[in-house]
């Protein structure tokens, strides 16, 4: 559920916009207290989860663990800055938030239970529980102002086919569940991603029951930063974008396609390499992926309106076909 590109909007407009785009969550790492052994690092994972489904579902800026940490000041000590509410403090209000979430994981239980004889049905059953004790602190009241017992539950039973003792998918599905990202596509189609999703529901349930003051700041600051962020995007340039179709490395020719319906003689056009992975540089986490410029080329020939023969300026690695080009176009 990751979106990189717009968390990062998110950020720097959150900081831009003083007092205007205030309303904001920061998520601590949680405690986990939950008899979890897997490979899951759910101290991270959870809130992460909570924090993206907060942005997701209803356009709340809330930054993840991880997220936060990248905007700390070099030399930081993050191994115990979120329980240090005096040195959190600061960075929090630059980024003009106004609640602090911590958590600690209760229960974090995946089950199965099969009933079935060899070479005929069974009977399978499989359920997902996460409870969560999750507190909000809101820096405009200086108070916790929610702190409840929150869980997350999904059951699904199926029959199941077992020839010649054969497992079931959703058999072999639970075996390799911590082998997947949390949070990921694969994960998505989990009992776990359900029942995390339904633990995300109750939260946000229970909180605009109890706290429907803040509950509506939050959604009316994110509605006004939704405005701002599309402002940006309209004083932002067109980017025509195309993809190098051929390169040859002893000529240094590359044909992209674009051409006169596009581009001009001489336009210079950035070559980038897709699918970079972002690295946080402290926790060495995958942040996401993004496009990142390794070099330029210049248009010298059009062949068609799809199609230009193209120099190599300059590159940090070797171009290939199936790179992106992009060159920006001013808006007519």
């Amino acid at each position: 559920m990751h979106s990189v590109k717009l968390l990062r909007l998110y950020f720097c407009i959150s900081i831009l916009l003083t007092g205007t785009a205030s309303g904001q969550i920061v998520f601590s790492e949680f405690k986990n207290s939950s008899e979890y052994k897997g490979n899951w690092q759910l101290e991270r994972a959870v809130p992460n989860f909570i924090a993206d489904y907060l942005r997701q579902s209803l356009s709340i800026t809330a930054y993840s663990p991880g997220t936060f940490i990248s905007s700390l000041d070099e030399g930081e000590d993050t191994t115990s800055i979120f329980n240090d509410l005096e040195r959190l403090t600061p960075y929090i209000k630059k980024l003009n938030a106004t609640h602090y979430v911590t958590g600690t994981i209760e229960v974090f239980d995946i089950s199965r239970y099969n009933f079935s004889e060899p070479t005929v049905a069974g009977y399978e059953h499989y359920s997902s529980s996460i409870k969560v004790n999750i507190k909000f602190f809101n820096f405009d009241k200086g108070t916790t102002e929610f702190s409840e017992a929150i869980e997350g539950k999904i059951d699904k039973g199926s029959l199941g086919i077992n020839l010649l003792g054969k497992p079931t998918d959703e058999k072999t599905a639970f075996y390799r569940l911590d082998n997947l990202e949390f949070g990921g596509e694969e994960f998505s189609k989990t009992i776990v991603n359900a029942a995390m999703v339904d633990l995300c529901e109750n939260i946000i349930k229970e909180f605009k029951y109890k706290n429907p003051a803040s509950y509506r700041q939050l959604r009316s600051s994110a509605a006004r930063l939704k405005e701002e962020i599309q402002s940006v995007k309209d004083k932002q340039p067109n980017i025509i974008s195309g993809e190098i179709i051929i390169s040859d490395d002893l000529t240094g020719d590359v044909f992209i396609n674009l051409g006169s319906s596009d581009l001009k003689l001489n336009d210079i056009l950035s070559v980038y390499q897709k699918d970079f992975k972002l690295i946080d540089p402290v926790t060495g986490e995958e942040l996401g992926k993004t496009d990142k410029k390794i070099g330029e080329i210049v248009v010298v020939e059009m062949r068609s309106p799809k199609l230009s023969l193209c120099k190599i300026l300059n590159s940090e690695i070797k171009i290939t076909k199936g790179m992106a080009v992009k060159k920006a176009a001013s808006k007519d």
